[in-house]
């Protein structure tokens, strides 16, 4: 297995000795003369575009690139141009072209995730379900063998193998947008009111109420769907739905966000389960004040099943994992979408919730917050790194096996479970080395906030 740690930061020894005792635009124009051609005045635009995709970075933020520092009538990048780096939102599009970020680890990265894919892409153990209505929202009539994979790091790099452009009806993703919202608008103690915050060792449907007459947590479905009657009640349903989507387009920094109409109509017909459930958290009066009546329940469990059909790509929902492991700034926009207090609540949720009754054995063999989806979705943030998202309609036991297999290698082969502390010892301080130049660098640039 590899040994390097996926810290694609790092800054290089050259990197920072250049640094020291030479001004911001010196380290530019160092970084101009080493892209100039020989005899040449300007610096291609080609070259920088090939830099950046050589770092793995995304489209979106090389056409912002592209954008900030290209003149229409210019014949290549002056130094001038060169200088509009620090206009890029995204502060790693210009620590790759000083060298303060490796497109070597990015490589080495990629080529540990392109074998894993081959790997577990051979893998056809389990069946696709039609267990319940969300199992068969991604799958209907579609290949059994799908194997989706796209990684999004806090850097704006992307990775991805199959149809990363999918469109993909949430569930259970929708939950943890849901739950951050909901602590972002009334804070932590409000919710802890209504939801428990420990995992109940039972599925995720199970008509239970902790000792306390709660449910267990936020992620099992009668814990999200009070969660969802916290969300703007004091909106029109079409306001709150509406304020739901410009949250998800934040996150993504896209235009793709979808309501998945039929996905909707389809659980909402099959929605026995989740009726009992309401009902259940009726009778126990678990549900805030503003729902009393009948009527009440129905439209909070309307509600509660609209945000689980919303839809967008799978790219999109890598970004999101980046934004939640970023401390919920998005890495392409640079905007703050959630307070780094809501999402260190929401990352603990899913590391001890996240995989309902396997929570304890994702924790125990992979590390790392994430939630699963019945459809074979599987959604895992690195905090600090970047978010991972695996599709792929093979279950057993409820779970994607090659989503489980993918992440458990993939935690392995790069030292990523929290806990893994031996692994870290054993590089002779190699980890704390990365993070005392990291923070370094990020000091200096009035990069922490």
């Amino acid at each position: 297995m590899a040994e390097t740690s996926l810290q694609l930061a790092l800054p290089s020894e050259e990197a920072n000795n250049t640094g020291r005792g030479s001004t911001h635009d010196q380290q530019l124009y160092e970084a101009f003369l080493r892209m100039l051609p020989v005899g040449k005045e300007n610096v291609p635009v080609g070259k920088l575009e090939e830099l950046l995709r050589a770092g793995g970075i995304h489209e979106i933020l090389i056409e912002q690139t592209m954008e900030a520092v290209v003149e229409s009538d210019g014949d290549g990048l002056t130094f001038a141009d060169f200088c509009k780096l620090k206009e890029v939102v995204n502060k790693s599009v210009e620590q790759f072209v000083l060298g303060q970020l490796s497109s070597k680890e990015w490589r080495t990265l990629t080529n540990t995730l392109q074998t894993i894919y081959e790997v577990v892409e051979k893998n056809r153990i389990g069946e696709t379900t039609k267990a319940s209505s969300f199992a068969k929202l991604n799958v209907m009539g579609e290949d059994k063998d799908e194997f989706i994979v796209a990684l999004c790091t806090i850097h704006g790099q992307f990775w991805g193998q199959g149809d990363v452009n999918k469109y993909m009806t949430l569930s259970n993703v929708a939950k943890v947008i849901n739950l951050a919202q909901a602590i972002e608008l009334n804070g932590q103690d409000y919710v802890q009111k209504h939801v428990g915050k420990n995992p109940s060792g039972e599925d995720a449907d199970a008509m239970s109420l902790n000792q306390d007459g709660l449910p267990h947590n936020p992620i099992c479905t009668a814990g999200a769907l009070v969660v969802t009657t916290l969300l703007r009640a004091e909106m029109s349903a079409a306001a709150r739905f509406d304020a739901l989507v410009k949250t998800w387009s934040s996150l993504t920094a896209t235009r793709n966000v979808d309501f998945n109409n039929y996905g909707y109509l389809t659980i909402l017909r099959d929605a026995d389960v989740h009726q009992a459930i309401s009902w259940l958290l009726q009778s126990a009066g678990v549900f805030p004040d503003h729902v009393q009546t009948a009527d009440d329940v129905q439209r909070a469990l309307e509600f509660f099943l609209q945000t689980l059909s919303v839809s967008t790509t799978m790219t999109d929902v890598a970004v999101i994992g980046a934004t939640l492991a970023n401390s919920g700034r998005n890495p392409f926009t640079g905007k703050r979408v959630f307070s780094p207090g809501t999402v260190q609540a929401v990352l603990s949720q899913l590391f001890s919730c996240g995989v309902g009754a396997s929570s304890g054995d994702w924790a125990y063999k992979v590390g790392l917050p994430s939630v699963t989806c019945p459809d074979g979705l599987i959604l895992t943030i690195i905090p600090g790194l970047g978010g991972v998202v695996v599709f792929s309609p093979r279950l057993k036991n409820g779970l994607s096996v090659r989503g489980i297999e993918f992440l458990e290698r993939l935690s392995e082969a790069r030292s990523l479970h929290v806990f893994d502390t031996t692994k870290q010892s054993s590089r002779k301080g190699e980890r704390t080395y990365e993070t005392e130049a990291l923070m370094t660098y990020a000091a200096a640039t009035g990069s922490i906030d």
